[in-house]
């Protein structure tokens, strides 16, 4: 979805969608859903509001497909692609971080929620908290099932360490 910069009004506009959205590397579980407000000021643009979809994503300790709901709340400003190109290349503040860019005078909507989902993944996603994950030795699941393997495994670059504490 685009949006010409000239239709944002200086009150603003709301923006409602509920749809299908095609991210590569992600699978997305239904619709997105996305209630945005953009402010104009001048030619800088300020987006704010909440994005709601759900994901599914494999766990990090055991590999099965876990269904994630995520809900992004972006608060970005966003300025035309000329700003940057009046500066010398230098390296972004912490507070810079929520400046995104446009050109030709329009907004790439879907592009801008793409983005901040995928800034806004979770770093380690876990079917659950008390996950067990595998196996180190056999790689069964142990959330399903245990196995006979010995559970202490002991790391053998470190066996002439232990003539040191006789």
């Amino acid at each position: 979805m685009k949006i010409k910069v000239d239709d944002i009004l200086d009150e603003g506009k709301s923006i409602e969608l509920y749809d299908k959205l095609h991210l590569n590397g992600l699978e997305i579980d239904g619709p997105v859903s996305a209630s945005l407000f953009l402010k104009k000021i001048r030619e800088d643009i300020f987006l704010s509001g909440t994005v709601s979809l759900n994901v599914i994503l494999s766990c990090n300790r055991c590999l099965n497909t876990t269904r994630k709901n995520i809900t992004v709340k972006p608060d970005l400003t966003i300025l035309p692609i000329k700003a940057l190109e009046d500066e010398d290349s230098r390296q972004l503040l912490g507070d810079e971080l929520e400046i995104c860019f446009y050109s030709d005078s329009e907004l790439d909507i879907h592009q801008i929620i793409g983005d901040q989902i995928f800034l806004n993944l979770p770093m380690k996603l876990l079917c659950s908290d008390d996950c067990k994950g595998l196996c180190i030795q056999c790689g069964q699941n142990l959330n399903i099932t245990t196995c006979r393997c010995e559970s202490e495994v002991s790391d053998n670059r470190f066996k002439i360490l232990e003539k040191l504490i006789k």
